[in-house]
């Protein structure tokens, strides 16, 4: 249904009746969607899945219209597999969907339970990107178990059981039918916002997996109910090695838009979006000259400009080699903009230090030469004292060194500041730049061991965890000068091991789930937070090492529905 002719945005609502399912699932989850001798393969995983039953139907979108593929539809393997060969209106299976873009499908099995799922094709295979097994009934939030106080003193046995997700929405979905990109335009992106009439409740449609293409989709999971739709459309533009800018244009619809279980796929016309005329700005970074770079130890700068609107912004990428001004030519248009420069040197070896920097700079308008200064900076820096060899230092096999942060931030008369010196492996002297007269506190964020590293990509123990430290210098400094403050790094007390098994509401072990920890206490000058994650194995278990004594809140997160 066509909304209105004369409305900038044209928004057609899919023609679409569901079958009668019922509450049955559509087939799946899929192990492998393929496309092999011009034929599309899938197949449901064995254990657990939904098999294809009777006589399924195969359709394709375009745009958001659901077409039939046309030809012979075989169901192999006792119902694991599906083989639909012929074309989608008059295009081969093999043509119609393109590498490196997004296509939906649909299978129906033939009790009705059907199946959407959104396809990004590599090369003959497909990375699911979105599954919707009952596209026609709500979608289930996401499930988690919470225990908040859990009192780590000893080994011991643990199940979480997840509780029972509630429905948060329908999964709307936006097929965005784009313009062919302008000379000069790299790509473009699409989202939406969308406003409950009734509670002014605003959602955002979460952005496509893919950037190229005709169409481009977009999910949200949208209550029942009536809404005003504002369409996103970004324009990129520039050389991503030197500096890059993104347009954004938003386009509201005149009309608002009725959800439910049957009118939940709309087609959205984008603009076509032009960037307005703008002239070449150079601009010259100034004060790099403090942190002495070098072609041996070259300093990585972004400076980062934003219109006050945010419809503009450009991102210019440097490498300072020597010990003088910066400067770059870019397109502004005619604004005023906020901007930043930041600055970084990371860890070169596994045992060494780097820095990092960030200033915010006054507001300025376009003009065509522009001077951004960094401040006149004082050096920050120290040693993290570790005698009790509390802190991870080889991230374990196969994997790079651990990284430890002391850093600090704040306002000055010029901007906003944040300074961070890193080290890696073995390194425990630190250093970074902050702006002469600037006063913060110093933090540190901290890599600590857990017992013996575990090898490979084993995510279901944990072996290090990251131990926050607040106020390590016990007030707020003043920046006046050069500071010295070592970081004191407390003992962490042997781990005990909680072994745990994550399960649903119907006691069934759930795989990939995410377990969360995090100390409670609150004791001790400076004030410490320690957290840990872990990841449940395929039999729903996980082994969580914390250090003994303390009191940690514990979160398990299941699978987010459609991923």
């Amino acid at each position: 249904m066509r909304l209105s002719p004369s409305v900038l945005i044209v928004l057609v609502i899919a023609a679409w009746i569901p079958a009668s399912a019922g509450n049955l699932k559509g087939p799946g989850p899929f192990s492998n969607i393929e496309i092999r001798d011009g034929q599309l393969i899938l197949d449901v995983k064995q254990n657990g899945g939904t098999l294809f039953s009777g006589s399924p139907k195969v359709f394709a979108a375009d745009r958001a219209e659901w077409l039939p593929i046309s030809g012979n539809t075989a169901v192999a393997k006792d119902g694991v597999q599906l083989v639909q060969k012929g074309t989608v209106n008059g295009v081969p299976i093999d043509a119609f969907f393109k590498d490196g873009e997004i296509r939906r499908l649909l299978v129906r099995n033939g009790s009705g339970g059907e199946t959407e799922v959104d396809l990004y094709r590599i090369q003959n295979g497909f990375l699911q990107t979105k599954v919707n097994r009952s596209p026609s009934r709500p979608v289930a939030g996401q499930s988690t178990a919470v225990v908040d106080d859990l009192n780590a003193n000893q080994d011991r046995s643990l199940t979480l059981t997840l509780s029972k997700p509630e429905s948060t929405g329908f999964d709307v979905v936006f097929a965005a039918v784009v313009p062919a990109l302008d000379a000069g335009v790299n790509s473009q992106h699409t989202s939406l916002m969308a406003t409950d009439t009734t509670t002014r409740q605003v959602f955002y449609a979460q952005a496509g997996f893919a950037t190229s293409g005709s169409t481009l989709y977009s999910h949200a999971n949208l209550p029942a109910g009536s809404y005003e739709i504002s369409l996103l459309h970004s324009l990129e533009f520039g050389n991503p090695l030197v500096a890059t800018g993104s347009m954004l244009f938003v386009h509201p619809l005149d009309h608002p838009i009725s959800i439910s279980g049957s009118s939940r796929i709309f087609e959205v016309a984008v603009p076509h979006d032009v960037i307005p005329p703008m002239q070449d700005t150079t601009i010259n970074v100034l004060g790099l000259e403090q942190f002495d770079p070098t072609v041996g130890n070259p300093l990585n700068v972004t400076v980062d400009v934003v219109t006050t609107d945010n419809s503009y912004s450009v991102n210019i990428h440097r490498d300072a080699l020597v010990a003088t001004p910066l400067s770059v030519t870019i397109p502004l248009p005619d604004n005023s903009f906020a901007g930043g420069v930041s600055i970084s040197r990371f860890p070169s070896t596994p045992n060494s230090a780097g820095h990092t920097e960030r200033f915010g700079l006054p507001m300025f308008t376009a003009a065509p030469e522009v001077a951004l200064t960094v401040p006149p900076v004082v050096k920050v820096s120290g040693t993290i004292l570790d005698p009790s060899f509390a802190l991870a230092s080889s991230g374990g096999p196969d994997r790079p060194p651990s990284l430890h942060y002391v850093y600090a931030g704040g306002t000055t008369a010029q901007g906003t500041f944040f300074g961070s010196g890193v080290v890696s492996g073995f390194a425990r002297g630190y250093s970074f730049y902050v702006p002469r007269g600037g006063t913060s506190s110093l933090n540190s964020l901290l890599d600590v061991a857990l017992g013996e590293p575990v090898a490979g990509n084993d995510f279901s123990t944990n072996d290090d965890g990251t131990l926050q430290l607040f106020d390590v210098a016990g007030g707020v400094l003043s920046f006046d000068s050069d500071v010295d403050v070592d970081v004191q790094v407390p003992p962490i007390a042997r781990h005990v091991t909680i072994n745990g098994t994550v399960v649903d509401s119907k006691g069934r072990p759930v795989k990939f789930a995410f377990i969360s920890a995090v100390s409670t206490d609150e004791t001790g000058s400076p004030h410490i937070l320690l957290g840990t994650y872990v990841g449940t194995g395929k039999d729903g278990r996980f082994s969580l090492r914390l250090p003994r004594g303390a009191h940690y809140s514990l979160t398990a997160y299941g699978r987010l529905p459609g991923y």
